[in-house]
């Protein structure tokens, strides 16, 4: 990534734009970034930071004070950042949101919301790519595969953090390595595999305790019928077995008492079931034998029935035929009674009335027809004539309007000569006078200025008094709601402390109501409890009354704190107003606020005056000019219009001469044209209205012959017959009904005496048989009800045995489960607790390093080694920085020691007993390999321009030639690196230089290329 060109405008110090052409500084590989201390060299990295991810490094950024206090209101902030990244140009244009002065307000703002233009050149021309500021800080991030900490890290290298990062502990180390290398999915990682360790233990827990319910509900499913002297809570699998042997014992016994009841109620139900059976036999051969007779007496109505029915299909075969001849002579006589008035139209109509000798009828071949389709031709042919001369009517409508509206013109334009002579008169008087009192308004509006910032003031005044008295009132309020909430505070903890007291004097027993039979005292261990102490009635509940007590005591201590802080706040507030003269005589105030308002009133009227006075006065002066202007139009505008007055008036004398002729008496032409279509419309009715009557007849002939051969080949004598025979639908429908009905009970009855058991009955009825009787059949139901009841007594005491156990069954598979589970959960649980313990630096981890801790070591490690290699060449040869993971003392954390090995010594040292020159050189080498490192991480960027801070104060001479030498090795391969610094020997040895200059309006930029020195 290469930055080409930097444009500033209101952007931090610099008031106007200025512009940076980074591609003419880097001719040089190497230049130097100076200015006075506050100028704004640190403001331009934070442009370029700007431009490309929307914000700038550390605690500068807050996008309210971006913009330049010195810049003009309307300027709007904006930092344009030309670059190069993988062989691709971009332009970024950003202006962060600003305060806009408002068009309407005169001393009032308009929020600017931020913008973002991000554009790629492509072929030649700048191509947009994104104008939002979220989208366009993503691309840019996508592209140089940097996020905004990276780039700050990687390109702009600032030494004060270095020289720290050298003399701090592992600690300190650890932080500053985290917030440049981000090793957050590490912690993430630690803390996930702690919740994970949990999770297993509470799995674990859950397993086991899975075991032991399983355990319980066996126990007490093997009591419900087993002995309980027999029956021990247990999680042993032969505890089960045994009472599964037992319950199986239990089942066989249960299973014989059933069968043997079952059979007894089996015969039971079976002679009760005959004497049921041949009851409702005779009862449905009686019901039988007294439908058929009630059938035999319908017969006789039935049949007529039918008859009425065929008769009736008969018919329908003709409704249809008749319906249609019925439609037909309908449409005949709508057809006649249309053409009959139709007919009556023509023959009304004026034009048209000679074309008729009489009113008798009319068909389609009489000679009157033939008159009519003459006329209506001929009629047609003239409206053809006649509408193509309906334009020229209203050209002569348009001409005369025309022609009345000149004259018309021509009187208002002479009367405006004379009005326009007569205003220029009084005109030049007015000017006079409006000047002399433009004059006297001059000098009053003066001290506007003055009066209002005296109104201003007083006004505060009157202001922060008005608001002291306010809060004098709320400050009383909030000290009575402050007493009352700490009252109340006293008496929530006195409550709370006595219910505590009262539950610790009965926390025996409290304990003693959780004891068990047969279950271990949590005190004294023993499984017998002869006496536990009783807890009174009135204190059984006392856990959760206090814990009630205790939450409300702390909802009123919060209370307490919120009302002392509103009370402070109050009081602070006053204090404030009291400064800004809240405290002094409000009638002295207000008298004074009221004087300095009415001179400020005085003196803004003046200034109104004046201001509308020289308005009026330059207004009046366009005025008598544009007066003069008009005069001279007016008179040339007269001179055009009586000539054309004149042509006007011979073409509408033309005009109206043609049109007259061809109106033939009408009042105008467009209604001869409306008589001539309304009359060629009625013959066209007319004609068309014959040609259906004549096609309407012709069908109904048609028709009628149709229907007489179809009545011809019926069983009917005539159409009338027909109709007489023919029902209505719903007639019909309850017709078929009736028969249907009689002829379904009659297959019913007949299928009733046919039943074999009915056929049965009669049998024994004839063979001398008696139905049971009522009683007889109730007596034999009660006994078969008994011994089915006592059969289901027997079922339902097998059934429970059984359940009990399939039920054994399934916990028995359940426990061996659940064993089986508990082991892997078990070990699994194992792994992670180690695992966790191990990635945080406790358990069998010797050094005491956290996962992320060993990450940020292996990143130290490699900076150590980027580091050196730029160290060396620094220092001759003579230093170097090594990664140091001895153990640290009293179970400190270890992994991120750094030493310098001094080789003049062949001895490693701490970093803290470097020198001030030689800590500058390993800091700058330390921020080198730095970005080198983070570098690589971002996927091997090639980062083509670079920006080193401060620091080079510190170096004598030779060690200044040796940094200059490591950094002149930075630009191998077409890398630009710009030197932050205002040391006096550096800008003697950078020629190419971009000095900030530092003035009382704001800070301007210069580019120098200098000559080296030597």
């Amino acid at each position: 990534m290469r930055i080409s060109r930097l444009e500033i405008q209101a952007f931090g110090p610099f008031a106007g734009r200025e512009v940076i052409d980074f591609d003419d500084l880097s001719s040089h590989g190497l230049f130097l970034l100076n200015g006075p201390t506050g100028a704004g060299k640190t403001s331009v990295l934070d442009a370029v930071c700007f431009a490309l991810y929307g914000s700038v490094p550390g605690a500068r950024q807050d996008g309210k004070r971006l913009r330049s206090d010195h810049a003009d209101p309307a300027t709007p902030p904006e930092v344009l950042c030309r670059f190069t990244a993988s062989g691709r140009s971009f332009e970024v244009v950003r202006s962060p949101a600003w305060q806009r002065p408002s068009a309407r307000a005169a001393k009032g703002t308009t929020p600017e919301q931020a913008k973002t233009l991000l554009r790629e050149l492509v072929d030649g021309s700048w191509e947009a790519k994104s104008t939002r500021n979220d989208e366009a800080a993503q691309e840019i991030t996508d592209l140089l595969g940097m996020n905004a900490k990276q780039f700050t890290r990687v390109v702009m290298l600032p030494q004060g953090q270095f020289a720290a990062f050298l003399r701090s502990d592992a600690k300190d180390r650890q932080d500053l390595l985290q917030q440049l290398f981000g090793t957050e999915r590490f912690t993430s990682v630690e803390r996930q595999l702690l919740d994970d360790a949990a999770v297993a233990g509470e799995r674990l827990r859950d397993a086991e305790s899975d075991i032991e319910l399983i355990a319980g509900k066996a126990a007490d499913e093997a009591a419900k019928h087993l002995d309980r002297e027999d029956v021990s809570p247990g999680s042993e699998q032969s505890q089960l077995e045994g009472w599964l042997v037992g319950i199986e014992e239990l089942v066989d016994n249960a299973s014989q008492a059933a069968a043997t009841a079952r059979s007894r109620a089996e015969t039971a139900r079976t002679e009760h079931r005959k004497l049921t059976d041949r009851l409702e036999r005779f009862r449905k051969l009686q019901v039988a034998r007294e439908a058929e007779t009630s059938l035999d007496k319908q017969a006789a109505a039935h049949a007529d029935r039918r008859e009425r029915q065929q008769w009736h299909r008969a018919a329908e075969l003709l409704h249809t035929r008749i319906q249609a001849m019925r439609s037909a002579t309908a449409s005949l006589e709508e057809c006649t009674a249309a053409t009959q008035w139709q007919r009556q139209a023509v023959i009304d109509h004026p034009l048209t009335a000679t074309a008729f000798t009489g009113n008798e009828p009319l068909s389609a071949s009489d000679a009157i027809v033939e008159n009519i389709e003459a006329a209506k031709a001929e009629i047609d042919a003239r409206l053809a004539v006649l509408e193509s001369q309906i334009p020229k009517e209203r050209e002569l409508q348009d001409k005369e309007n025309r022609l009345s509206a000149l004259g018309a013109q021509e009187s208002e334009l002479a009367s405006a000569a004379d009005q326009v002579s007569r205003q220029s008169t009084d005109l030049d008087e007015n000017i006079a006078a409006v000047a002399a009192r433009a004059d006297e308004k001059r000098e009053r509006a003066g001290t506007v200025d003055q009066a209002a910032a005296e109104k201003e003031r007083t006004r505060a005044v009157v202001a922060a008094i008005a608001e002291r008295n306010r809060l004098l009132q709320q400050d009383e309020e909030l000290s009575g709601r402050h007493q009352r909430l700490r009252r109340q505070q006293l008496d929530a903890k006195e409550r709370w402390l006595e219910l505590l007291r009262s539950r610790l004097e009965h926390a025996a027993g409290e304990m003693a109501r959780r004891l068990e039979e047969d279950s271990p005292c949590p005190v004294c261990g023993s499984t017998e409890h002869p006496q536990p102490s009783e807890v009174p009635e009135a204190v059984r509940d006392s856990d959760q009354q206090e814990e009630e007590a205790r939450q409300q005591q702390e909802q009123a201590d919060s209370r307490v704190q919120e009302a002392d802080q509103d009370l402070q706040a109050v009081r602070q507030q006053l204090a404030v107003l009291a400064s800004q003269g809240g405290d002094a005589d409000p009638t002295a105030a207000e008298a004074e606020a009221a004087a300095a308002a009415s001179t400020a009133a005085e003196a803004a009227e003046a200034a109104r005056q004046q201001q509308e006075l020289a308005g009026k006065l330059e207004a009046l002066r366009a005025e008598s000019t544009a007066l003069n202007t008009r005069s001279q139009e007016i008179s040339g505008e007269l001179t055009q219009l009586r000539a054309d007055a004149k042509s006007l008036q011979e073409t509408v004398a033309t005009l109206a001469e043609e049109i007259r002729a061809a109106k033939d008496g009408h009042e105008t032409l467009q209604k001869r044209v409306a008589a001539l279509q309304e009359c060629s419309r009625l013959m066209g009715q007319y004609l068309e209205g014959m040609r259906k009557e004549d096609t309407a007849r012709k069908h109904l002939d048609a028709v009628a012959a149709d229907v007489d051969e179809a009545v011809a080949e019926s069983v009917f004598d005539s159409v009338t017959a027909a109709g007489q025979a023919l029902l209505s639908h719903q007639e019909a429908g309850a017709l078929d009904s009736r028969i249907q009905d009689y002829e379904a009970e009659q297959h019913r009855v007949r299928a009733a005496l046919c039943e074999e058991s009915v056929v049965l009955a009669a049998q024994e009825q004839e063979a001398g048989v008696t139905a049971p009787g009522e009683a007889e059949v109730s007596r034999q139901g009660a006994a078969a009800e008994d011994t089915a009841a006592t059969a289901e007594e027997a079922v339902v005491a097998h059934r429970m045995v059984q359940s009990s156990l399939e039920h054994l069954k399934r916990l028995h598979e359940e426990l061996a489960a659940a064993l089986e589970t508990a082991g892997p959960v078990r070990e699994h649980s194992r792994q992670l607790r180690e695992l966790a313990d191990l990635v945080r630096g406790t358990g069998e981890n010797s050094y005491r390093m956290t996962l992320s801790t060993y990450v940020l070591a292996a990143r130290l490690e490699q900076v150590a080694i980027s580091a050196t290699e730029r160290l060396a060449t620094m220092t001759s040869d003579r230093y170097s920085l090594v990664y140091d993971d001895s153990r640290a003392a009293r179970n400190a954390k270890s992994g991120l020691g750094l030493q310098v090995v001094d080789e003049w010594t062949g001895q490693a040292r701490d970093t803290s007993t470097l020198s001030g020159g030689e800590s500058f050189m390993a800091s700058l080498a330390l921020a080198l390999g730095l970005a080198d490192v983070v570098q690589q991480e971002s996927g091997g960027v090639d980062i083509e321009t670079l920006f080193v801070d401060e620091g080079f104060g510190s170096l004598d001479e030779e060690a200044l030639e040796q940094v200059m030498d490591a950094l002149e090795g930075l630009r191998d391969g077409g890398r630009v690196v710009g030197l932050v610094s205002h040391v006096p020997e550096m800008k003697q040895r950078i020629p190419a230089q971009l000095q900030i200059v530092k003035g009382r309006n704001g800070s301007t930029v210069q580019v120098r290329q200098l000559e080296p020195v030597g």
